[in-house]
């Protein structure tokens, strides 16, 4: 494979792989399914700045004085993570 590349060949491991994007889509749903009651649940917050949490960016990275993020955020960037994974 050295001397000739173009003869190289390489397991591509298809069933694992179509398994791996099974499982991942499966937690995405699951991610999907946890934003959708965050948003329902922040919408009919008492709290008018919570309430806002799906329209206003800079609510959702406050920090609560500890450096914590909000959780819906922290959510948010979960989704990111495993959307770069399953792309």
């Amino acid at each position: 494979m050295g001397k000739l590349p173009e003869f190289a060949m390489y397991k591509r491991f298809g069933a694992l792989n179509a398994l791996n994007l099974l499982y991942l889509q499966t937690e995405l749903a699951d991610l999907e399914r946890q934003l959708h009651l965050s948003s329902e649940s922040a919408a009919y917050s008492c709290d008018p700045l919570k309430s806002q949490s799906d329209f206003d960016w800079n609510f959702l990275i406050r920090t609560d004085g500890s450096g914590a993020h909000t959780e819906q955020y922290k959510l948010i960037l979960r989704i990111r993570d495993m959307l770069h994974q399953y792309s």
